[in-house]
Parts: C-alpha cells; structure tokens; sequence
C-alpha cells in the first residue's frame, strides 16, 4: 500500500503506540536498561526519517530507528536515556522487533480499509450470513478454498466448480480447486489447464453469465486476485441474473475470508522471521547452544500432524521449535562448553533455563501460547522430570511431542563428549522408554512417522547438519 499522506501517517503513529506489541516492547528493554524515555515521533516535512543511529547525549545513549515500510515514509522512534551504549545486536534486535511491529500496524490498515470496501449486496439472502460465517472458520487458505467450493455449490445447486487465484510472484492464473460432483462429492484437485472464461474474466473484470456457466472475478479493492466458474446445475435450468448476483456476494465475501487468510500467512512469517533473527543472533554467540537442526523443527511438525493438533496448536508448536532452549542465554558459557560430565551445581543451572526462558518470551504477546511447551519439554511422563515434575495429561501436547524430537536429535547429533546413535538404534531408545521418559500416544506417532518411511527421509535431509558437533 502506497499512501503517505497526512491522516494515514496520524493514524499509523497512533496505531504503533498504542499497540500492545509495543508495550510489551517497552517492557522488555526497560528490564534491561533500566527506566527509559520512549518517543513516536512525526517525521514531519523530512523526505525521508535519519537512518538507525545510536548517539550519546550528556553521558547517556539514545537509539533513534527510522518508522518506514517501503516507500511509505512515517516517522521515527526515539529510545534516549540510556544509561550504558547498547550493544549492536541489542539494537538489531530491538529494530527487527520495531519493524515486526510495523508489519502488524501496516496490515492493521490494510485489513481495516479491505472491510471498509465490501459493502453487503442488494440481495437479501438468508444464507449469506451462515455462507460467511462458515468462510471465515479458518485462517488456512489450503482448507478455506474447498470450503468456499463447496459452499459456492450448495448455495447454487451445481455440479462443477474452480476456483483459480493469480500467482503471487508470476501473476499466473492457477487453479487452486476444482469440484466435481458427478464424479465424487469430496474430490478437492489443483486442474492444471485454465478455464478460458476464467481468463477473460481475470483480463476484463466483468462477470460471465450463460445458460450452463457463471464466472465472476475475485477482487481486492482494485486488483483482480482470481476467477470462480460454476458449471452446470443439479436441476438442469438456466442459470440467471439472480443467481449471477448470488455468486458475486458469495465472492465478495470470500474475498474478505481469503485476504485475512494471505494476511495471516504473512503474520506467522514475520514472527518466524523474527524467532529466526533472536537464534541467529544468538548463535553469533554460541553456535548450536539455543537452537536446533532442521531435523528437530520438521521431526516436531511431523509429530504434531501425526497426531491431529489443531491449526493454532501447530503454529504454537512450531515457534517453540525454532527456539527452544533461548533460556540457556542465562547459563555460563563454560557449561554449556564443557566436555565432560556436569557436577550437581552444573546440573541445577541447566534445569532453570526453561523457567528463564519464560521470563523473556512472556514479554513478546506473540509467542505466549508457546510458553508451556518450552516450559515443560523436560518433563518425563512418568513425573521424573523437571521444571515441575508433572505426569502423564498434565504435560501440555506440544511438550510431550518436543520431548521425543528432542531425544531423538540428541541421539542423532555429533557430540564431542558422547557416541553418535544409528538410526536404528535411536529408534529402539525412543520406543523403549514409551510411558516412561515419553508420552506412548506421542510415541506411537512417531514410530508410525519410521514406519511409512518418513523419518529416514528426514534423517537422510538433514544427516549433512547432524554431522556437525554441537
């Protein structure tokens, strides 16, 4: 969105400092510098706000980072007195989380001024309200489109639907979803041909109505996103205007549904972008101290669809796999260095690192519901484990499954002070300790993942990373 005007800017500064995120924010940096002077400041007639500076004013600091987004120009935030220079990657770190932060105000708008478009339609249908309620049920496009071809179908009495969406990169016309009843009722496939009245909707914007057919096209405002073409209906009639205005709210409404599913898709990629950034950092630090192969994170998301989690328990899931041992940041170097076995003092240090790292997640709103999951990784289900020694059900879902990647990939990794496991025999160690060290519903998902072949192909993905000593 390109608009730098006057109010746009008002209310974007205003969104930015008011939004949660940013208190929490606030908070967070307080803790560690002590008690700060915030600004949100307008960038006034500047063509373009100072770049990201750290300056010292009177024996005390200030960070000053540019509020923009492309080429929308906003301001700037001013972060001053400071009582010690903080470091860069402090201030990378704070910038990655102004920028997240300008990400979610900017789609705040968008999806703000995307409502204020989608006005209701002349027609007064009576499912229309039951048709967007239902749209709006997920926030996953793979499972929103089908959802809409079915509906769609329903509410027309149709045999055949597609529904196509332009290629973000490309701009290509593809087919996301095709339903045909006469041959299944619950057959969802990608056409790799394209309907020729989709196209000429998509080129011309107006809709299509003929005796068998109905094509309407899929708008965002001003751009044509896709096409949906219905065929053929159950009673054999004509199609008519009125049920060319039918389909045309139904897109509408859609079209509301499908944007706040691409929104939320690029929501979860800037908060895994962000946990990316804080591993990165750390691993600056520390290589392989407070992350994970990729055989860990893919291992868990595998699990997790292998026994059934929800859509939101799966992105919980997945961002406490990107980072889950960020509490060892409060662990001495040295023991984290060292080669041979931990004494008891060692071994006390260690088991807080969970508990610490709630102390830094509880700050960042995003990453809340991943909490108990890093929280209670450690336990065991029979209770011998630790922060709180819990047992069978009380370990939350997410722990119990990360509990078993996490064994697993210790087993598998390269370390100088153990032997490397074989598959294999990493296996039997995992099964084996099934309703003792690990959950056996979760183990069960995971020799169902070896079984089908799954976890080779993994291990053979990632066998290059798992070389490496950590």
């Amino acid at each position: 969105m390109k608009d730098t005007g006057t109010e746009y800017k008002k209310e974007f500064l205003s969104r930015f400092e008011g939004s949660e995120i940013f208190k929490q924010q606030q908070a967070a940096f307080n803790n560690v510098f002590g008690k700060t002077r915030w600004q949100v400041l307008s960038a006034g007639r500047r063509k373009k706000p100072r770049s990201l500076a750290v300056f010292e004013n009177n024996g005390t600091y200030s960070v000053s980072l540019p509020l923009e987004r492309g080429d929308n120009i906003y301001g700037f935030l001013l972060l001053s007195m400071l009582k010690s220079k903080p470091e860069n990657k402090m201030v990378a770190l704070l910038n990655s989380f102004t920028n997240t932060i300008i990400e979610e105000i900017s789609k705040e708008i968008e999806l703000s001024k995307l409502y204020d478009v989608i006005r209701p339609r002349a027609i007064a249908l009576s499912t229309i309200h039951t048709i967007h309620r239902l749209i709006g049920s997920t926030l996953d496009i793979n499972e929103l489109l089908p959802r809409i071809a079915r509906l769609a179908l329903q509410v027309l009495r149709a045999e055949h639907i597609e529904i196509y969406m332009k290629d973000k990169d490309t701009s290509k016309l593809n087919c996301r979803t095709a339903v045909d009843y006469t041959k299944t009722k619950d057959l969802f496939k990608i056409s790799k041909k394209c309907n020729e009245h989709a196209k000429k909707v998509v080129s011309t914007a107006r809709s299509i109505l003929k005796k068998d057919l109905l094509a309407v096209p899929l708008i965002e405002q001003e751009y044509i996103l896709g096409a949906v073409v219905v065929r053929d209906r159950i009673d054999k009639k004509n199609f008519s205007i009125f049920d060319q205005e039918i389909l045309n709210t139904l897109a509408e409404q859609a079209m509301v549904a499908i944007k706040n599913a691409q929104l939320y898709k690029e929501q979860q990629d800037i908060t895994i972008g962000s946990i990316k950034s804080l591993a990165s950092l750390l691993d600056l630090k520390l290589p392989g101290a407070y992350t994970h192969s990729n055989l860990f994170v893919e291992l868990i998301l595998a699990l997790g669809r292998g026994m059934e989690l929800s859509g939101s328990q799966m992105r919980d899931l997945h961002y406490a796999a990107l980072l889950p041992d960020l509490g060892k940041v409060f662990v001495p170097e040295y023991i984290l260095k060292k080669s041979t076995p931990l004494n008891s003092k060692e071994r006390g240090l260690i088991k807080k690192h969970t508990k610490k790292a709630v102390e830094i997640m509880q700050h960042l709103i995003g990453l809340k519901s991943s909490i108990p999951i890093i929280l209670h990784h450690h336990e065991r289900h029979d209770g011998k484990g630790y922060p709180y020694r819990l047992k069978g059900d009380k370990i939350p879902v997410g722990a119990r499954i990360m509990a078993v990647a996490d064994a697993f990939e210790a087993m598998m990794r390269k370390r100088p002070h153990c032997q490397r496991y074989t598959l294999k025999k990493g296996v039997s160690e995992i099964k084996s300790q099934s309703g003792k060290q690990f959950d056996p519903s979760t183990v069960d998902a995971f020799m169902r993942i070896f079984n089908d072949g799954r976890l080779n192909k993994l291990f053979s993905e990632y066998k290059h990373e798992l070389k490496k000593v950590f």
